[in-house]
C-alpha cells in the first residue's frame, strides 16, 4: 500500500487521554487487578460536548474521541469538504451499554414498554451514524465488527477509502463500552472480569510529515514486517495466553525474527477493550514516533476465532 499520514490521534480511556502519559504507563508495567474499567462520565462529556437525549454512551465516546482527534489537527466540526471526508469504525462488542440498558428495561416494564430507541442504538453501526451527523461527515461511512481485530480492520478499510480515491481524509475509530452494572466485584465473579472501555480516533490522509501508516493487513499479508507481526499475534493465540488481545512491538531494522521483537501485551495494561486495543496500539505507536522522530513500530491483534491483523507505523 501507499503510506498514509497519521495527522492526529486521540483516545479516551479509564486512565486519561494523554497519549504521552499512557506510553509511560505502558513502560511502567501491567495494571493492578483493581484498575478502573469505565471512562469517567465527566471525561466523555467534556470531549463529546452537550449530549442530546437520544445519544447513548457508545456514541458519546466515539464522538468525543473523534472531536479530540479533529481538534489535534485544528479542525472544528463541521468538517471541511464533507463529501470527501470518511468515517470508519470498529468494535468487537458494539454498544454493550445500550444492549444492557434495553434488556433491563424489558425486565422492568415488559417488551411492549421498552424504549424502541434503545433497540436501534444496539446496532454496532449506530454510534458511527450519530457521529457522522454530529461532525457533518458525508463521505464513506463504514462499520466493522470483527472480534478483536475490529480496530485494525477499520484501519485497513479506512486506508482503502483513500487509496481508491473515495476520500481525501478518513477518521478511523474504535470503541468498546462496559455497562455500569458490570463495573463491580460481583460482575467480575460472574465472568465479566477484565472488560474495559476505550475509544480511539485517528485521522488519516495522503502521506506527508509526521508518523505514517506504512502497511496494514489482515491474516496472510505478504509484507515481511506484517508477516512478522501476524506471526507474533498468531503465536500468542496458539500459546493460549489469557485473553489473547493486541500487542505493540518495536520493529528491529532489519527484522530478525519474532523472538527479537520487544512485545507489550496491551490487554495486560488496559484491560479487555476488545477491538479497540489494536487501534489504541496504533495511536500509541504514532505518539511514540512523533516524539522520537525515528523507528518503526508494529501493532498486531489476534482473535480467538483465529483471525489476525497487523499494522506498521513509521
Amino acid at each position: 500500500m501507499t503510506p498514509l499520514s497519521i495527522l492526529s490521534a486521540a483516545v479516551l480511556t479509564p486512565f486519561g487521554s494523554d497519549l504521552e502519559l499512557l506510553l509511560e504507563r505502558l513502560r511502567a508495567g501491567p495494571a493492578p487487578g483493581d484498575a478502573p474499567r469505565r471512562i469517567p462520565d465527566a471525561d466523555i462529556d467534556a470531549a463529546a460536548g452537550s449530549a442530546p437525549s437520544y445519544r447513548d454512551r457508545a456514541s458519546s465516546m466515539l464522538l468525543g474521541a473523534a472531536r479530540l482527534s479533529l481538534a489535534g489537527f485544528g479542525i472544528r466540526p463541521p468538517v471541511p469538504d464533507p463529501e470527501r471526508f470518511g468515517l470508519v469504525t470498529g468494535s468487537h462488542r458494539g454498544p454493550l451499554d445500550s444492549y444492557a440498558l434495553f434488556h433491563r428495561k424489558i425486565q422492568e416494564a415488559g417488551p411492549r414498554l421498552a424504549p424502541p430507541l434503545l433497540f436501534a442504538h444496539g446496532y454496532p453501526n449506530a454510534p458511527n451514524t450519530l457521529a457522522s451527523i454530529a461532525l457533518g461527515i458525508r463521505g464513506p461511512n463504514l462499520s466493522f465488527s470483527a472480534g478483536r481485530v475490529s480496530g485494525l480492520s477499520a484501519l485497513m478499510h479506512g486506508a482503502i477509502q483513500i487509496e481508491q480515491g473515495r476520500a481525501d481524509r478518513v477518521l478511523v475509530a474504535a470503541f468498546e463500552t462496559v455497562p455500569a452494572a458490570w463495573d463491580n466485584p460481583a460482575a467480575s465473579a460472574s465472568g465479566a472480569s477484565g472488560f474495559s472501555e476505550i475509544a480511539v480516533a485517528i485521522l488519516l490522509a495522503p502521506a506527508g510529515d509526521g508518523p505514517r501508516l506504512l502497511s496494514v493487513a489482515e491474516s496472510g499479508g505478504a509484507d515481511a514486517a506484517l508477516a512478522l507481526a501476524t506471526a507474533a499475534a498468531e503465536a500468542m493465540l496458539r500459546s493460549g495466553a489469557a485473553g489473547v488481545g493486541s500487542i505493540l512491538a518495536s520493529l528491529p531494522s532489519p527484522p530478525a525474527s519474532a523472538g527479537a521483537v520487544r512485545r507489550f501485551h496491551l490487554e495486560s495494561f488496559f484491560g479487555d477493550a476488545g477491538g479497540a486495543l489494536g487501534l489504541l496500539g496504533v495511536a500509541l505507536a504514532a505518539a511514540s514516533i512523533r516524539a522520537s522522530r525515528s523507528g518503526s513500530i508494529l501493532v498486531a491483534s489476534a482473535d480467538a476465532g483465529g483471525e489476525a491483523a497487523a499494522a506498521v507505523i513509521g
